[in-house]
């Protein structure tokens, strides 16, 4: 009963489209199966596509289209994946990695505003991944620096300090060397 309202769901969704007068769904031999005239398009390929654009386009230095290719994956993310399916098995991994990329991806963006002294493009990118992932190490290293640069010592270190704390609970670690050499940096004054 279940799968003969889904095939009616789908084919009610679907049969105003453009695609062939057949449908999406194919019913052969006793079988369903999706019609390989019907192209499909997902959003997690299409995600994935403009990350490794932006991948390839850092790899070849041109941080301009670098950039461009990471908003765009970004703006294509658009939340889990499958977040009906949260807690089946068969979408746990690729959920993960679907996040992972993304928080790389702002990482990586954040890190080209930084580089051009965007600073306030820089911080929104980290703030979004670490509402993500408060261990992203990396992202508080990124507002450290903006915050340091803009001449707000104090919030650079606030940020260290809450970057401790975070990796603490969750972890029980410590930050990395790298992390606490540029808090020491910051509290010397020194150029970050």
């Amino acid at each position: 009963h279940r799968l003969n309202m889904a095939v009616y769901s789908i084919r009610q969704a679907t049969r105003h489209t453009d695609g062939p007068a057949e449908g999406l769904l194919l019913l052969t031999e006793g079988a369903y199966m999706l019609n390989p005239q019907v192209r499909l398009a997902l959003d997690a390929d299409e995600f994935l596509a403009a990350y490794r654009a932006g991948e390839a386009a850092l790899a070849a230095g041109d941080e301009t289209r670098a950039a461009g290719e990471y908003q765009r994956a970004c703006a294509l993310y658009t939340g889990a994946y499958l977040p009906e399916e949260r807690y089946a098995d068969w979408t746990r991994l690729t959920r993960q990695r679907l996040e992972d990329e993304r928080n790389t991806c702002l990482v990586k963006l954040s890190r080209i505003h930084l580089a051009h002294r965007d600073f306030e493009q820089a911080i929104e990118c980290a703030l979004r991944v670490l509402a993500e992932d408060l261990c992203r190490e990396e992202a508080h290293r990124i507002l450290m620096r903006c915050h340091a640069l803009t001449g707000r010592r104090e919030q650079a270190l606030r940020q260290f300090e809450f970057c401790c704390q975070v990796l603490q609970q969750e972890l029980g670690l410590g930050p990395a060397e790298k992390t606490r050499r540029l808090a020491d940096e910051i509290r010397e004054g020194l150029p970050v």
